[in-house]
């Protein structure tokens, strides 16, 4: 189950102030315009943390969406790979004052090839955000992961990750049949016209 659902084009919609917890699909997933989440607190949900999405890349149609000043750990308890603290896609949307830590694969992920094609990622802001103990059993994974696959990379413009911190990210669990690698930020498979600027890096 899902912890709160608000899609299919909702409008100017806030959750605020919301403790979401021990759900087994996602925690909180919401699709729209001008809407989002904002100081809440997600943990334990066996899927995604928080899946935030809204705008049209073709169109340039900004979606306006938020997730803000949020707290979100411990989530893929069920499924462990791709089930990101925040799941997120769209044009135009701010992702802002979270913490996302304690995932054993990737904490952000979105865009690119990893949403619907109408929506990629195009425009959206990611700053003074946290990143603590991402990616602890995996490899070939970022903390924030996005990937340029099935033709996305050049089509995913102006994006801008700022101003965050990645604190202790490093698989701890060790490794499989393949080495390790792990990257605090990982732009895959050629994906292009992003800025990453002014962010610090403690043991990654």
């Amino acid at each position: 189950a899902t912890g709160i659902l608000a899609n299919d084009g909702v409008q100017n919609v806030t959750i605020q102030n919301c403790i979401v917890a021990n759900h087994g699909a996602n925690g909180v997933l919401i699709e729209g315009v001008s809407s989002g989440i904002k100081d809440s607190i997600v943990f334990d949900v066996g899927c995604v943390g928080m899946h935030v999405h809204g705008g049209d890349m073709h169109t340039l149609t900004p979606g306006h969406m938020f997730a803000d000043g949020n707290v979100v750990s411990l989530m893929a308890r069920y499924r462990q790979t791709y089930q990101p603290a925040l799941h997120w896609g769209g044009a135009f949307n701010t992702y802002s004052r979270n913490t996302f830590r304690d995932s054993p694969h990737t904490c952000v992920l979105g865009g690119g090839n990893e949403v619907k094609s109408y929506e990629g990622g195009v425009a959206c802001v990611f700053e003074y955000n946290t990143f603590e103990n991402c990616a602890y059993e995996a490899s070939d994974v970022g903390a924030f992961y996005t990937c340029g696959q099935k033709g996305t990379a050049f089509a995913n413009p102006g994006n801008e990750l700022r101003h965050s911190i990645f604190r202790n990210i490093r698989n701890t669990e060790g490794s499989g049949v393949q080495g390790i690698t792990v990257q605090a930020v990982y732009l895959d498979d050629q994906m292009s016209s992003w800025h990453v600027w002014n962010n610090t890096f403690f043991n990654c």
